[in-house]
C-alpha cells in the first residue's frame, strides 16, 4: 500500500545512478520506493544536516542511501548516494 508520497533525488544522486549498472538502478529505484512508501520508518542511521534536518541512511549492497521525509509536502528526499 502506497503511503501517497514519492521520493524526489539530488541532482548529484541522480547523476551518479546513470553511471551504474541497469541491475543496480533497479534494485535502488526499488529501495527508494520502499523508503517513500514507509517514510516513517527508522533508518539504520542518522545524523544532523546543516539545516538542523534530521537525515537517515540505509545500506543496500555497496551503496549508502542518506534520506529525509518532507512530511509537509509527502515527499521522501534522497539527498546522497554513497558508495559504503
Amino acid at each position: 500500500m502506497s503511503s501517497g508520497y514519492r521520493y524526489v533525488l539530488d541532482q548529484a544522486v541522480a547523476e551518479r545512478l546513470l553511471r551504474l549498472s541497469a541491475r543496480q538502478i533497479r534494485s535502488l529505484i526499488e529501495l527508494f520506493q520502499y523508503l517513500a512508501d514507509n517514510p516513517h520508518e527508522a533508518g539504520e542511521q542518522w545524523a544532523m544536516d546543516l539545516k538542523g534536518r534530521k537525515n537517515q541512511a540505509v545500506t543496500q549492497g555497496p551503496f549508502t542511501v542518506v534520506y529525509w521525509p518532507d512530511h509537509a509536502v509527502r515527499e521522501l528526499r534522497v539527498v546522497a548516494l554513497e558508495l559504503t
